[in-house]
């Protein structure tokens, strides 16, 4: 028997099983680089937008090369986001 069940945001279940298929859960990587001069840019966040909506789904930090990684995201569509706070010129 495999009973499923809806949780509504906050709600708790114990003593339940849960199955999460891996093979729609994906990695998002990139770097964030200046329209201006192509370099990659050093300090600031990337956010992870659902498409639908509009709504964050997650956010990562921008490394000091310029990449972003998101770790476990469901199969979907999105659009990324970029907030620069700063950045270093050479």
């Amino acid at each position: 028997m495999n009973p499923q069940a809806r949780l509504a945001p906050g709600a708790e279940v114990s003593a339940a099983d849960m199955v999460i298929p891996l093979d729609k859960i994906f990695r998002v990587s990139g770097v964030v680089t200046s329209l201006e001069n192509g370099r990659a840019l050093n300090d600031g966040k990337v956010e992870l937008l659902s498409a639908d909506d509009g709504m964050k789904i997650s956010e990562s930090k921008v490394a000091f090369d310029g990449s972003f990684h998101f770790a476990l995201v469901p199969k979907g569509d999105y659009q990324p986001f970029g907030l620069r706070q700063r950045y270093s010129l050479p």
